[in-house]
């Protein structure tokens, strides 16, 4: 929409919300969070949403709590967060709903219950939303010409199984391109993947995540080239699991591009390039993912595309075992125990084994059981010692 049009817009809708009318706090809420017609703001999209929200309005409550999740012009906190989900889900929307979810399945808040998140998520599938009135966003109906609109479904129609639950997302109203529907079925791929609230079902997983990948969403791209890449649920089919991680890695995923790196870097669905896996995991690790620090430290001591530095090699190591990844904690132990870029310190070596080791990492539990069995760093242990190696 032009410029002009939105100004307009924001105009008329903030006249009536400075009157108090809830669906016109929300739009102006939603001008501010995407800088349509006004400066972009997310402290004063917070605060209209709020105003809307304390009005029961659902659409304001599920974005004031997406604000509370993301610190979005507001303070983090999860439980306001979970709270504010809960309240727009009781209102019958399909956002909080999704959201509540995943606050359940992930105990974000709220006490963790990953058979409530699958019902919610299913039931985003299940109820017949007209996407025009809380999609649209800022405009009222009469602005959003072209509009998709929800098919019209009879009541009783009562949407349980995964078969049936794709029938539904074939409908128009899960083929406009919008965020809900492709991050719910996303989401409840997650849940089928895991056999959280359902019943296993690998393949029906893989559905789910090409439905949100082909719409765009980062962690259905990301889900789907696993599956791909290892087969499951799927045949696999390392080059177009490589495909979905490069889209999800242009998104800004960061575990999608370190695992593009390792593609790069062990010639899975690509030529094998050191230089690109290098790139890709320096782009990551930078950000602050443990697993491509990790990676960007066995890149140092083994001079992998770069001149090998093992004390630059421990400092990535230590980076990724700060961010509790256990590769790193392992390899970082590995180095104090042997004098890899650091001075030799058995104790330490030790203490980082036991952090992979409580990860459940194999080659940590190993490492953990020859120090109990040799007294290294720790005090000689053969029970302990095969009690790690039983593990």
């Amino acid at each position: 929409m032009g410029g002009a049009q939105s100004a307009d817009a924001y105009s008329k809708h903030k006249k009536l919300a400075d009157e108090g009318d809830a669906a016109s706090q929300f739009n102006v809420g939603w001008a501010y969070q995407n800088g349509q017609g006004v400066p972009k703001s997310l402290e004063e999209a917070a605060r209209w949403y709020q105003l809307a929200a304390e009005q029961n309005h659902a659409g304001a409550q599920s974005n004031l709590g997406w604000c509370y999740q993301n610190g979005m012009g507001v303070q983090p906190n999860l439980e306001t967060a979970a709270a504010w989900y809960l309240r727009a889900a009781e209102g019958g929307n399909t956002g909080g709903m999704n959201n509540l979810g995943r606050c359940l399945r992930n105990g974000w808040g709220v006490t963790k219950n990953v058979e409530e998140a699958a019902r919610t998520v299913r039931t985003v599938f299940s109820w017949r939303v007209n996407v025009s009135y809380y999609h649209c966003g800022i405009m009222d109906q009469d602005d959003c010409v072209g509009a998709p609109l929800a098919s019209k479904e009879s009541d009783d129609a009562v949407l349980d199984t995964a078969c049936q639950l794709n029938r539904i997302s074939c409908t128009p109203s899960f083929n406009v391109g919008l965020p809900w529907p492709c991050e719910t079925s996303r989401n409840l791929g997650r849940c089928y993947s895991r056999g959280e609230g359902v019943a296993l079902d690998s393949e029906e997983a893989v559905k789910l995540y090409r439905m949100a990948a082909n719409k765009g969403d980062v962690m259905g791209q990301a889900h789907l080239g696993e599956c791909l890449e290892y087969g499951v649920g799927v045949q696999a089919d390392a080059q177009e699991a490589v495909t979905w991680y490069r889209r999800a890695a242009e998104q800004n995923d960061t575990s999608s591009l370190n695992r593009l790196g390792e593609c790069y870097e062990q010639g899975i669905g690509v030529a094998a390039d050191p230089s690109a896996a290098f790139a890709c995991y320096s782009k990551a690790g930078r950000t602050g993912l443990g697993a491509a620090a990790n990676n960007m430290g066995r890149c140092f001591e083994l001079g992998l595309s770069v001149e090998a530095s093992p004390t630059e090699a421990v400092a990535w190591y230590r980076s990724a075992a700060e961010l509790n990844d256990a590769g790193g904690q392992h390899n970082l132990g590995r180095c104090h125990e042997l004098a890899i870029g650091t001075a030799a310190d058995p104790r330490e070596g030790a203490l980082w084994y036991t952090k992979a080791a409580e990860q459940g990492l194999p080659a940590a539990l190993v490492s953990l059981g020859k120090c109990h069995a040799q007294g290294r760093g720790l005090p000689t242990n053969p029970d302990e010692a095969a009690r790690c190696y039983s593990l």
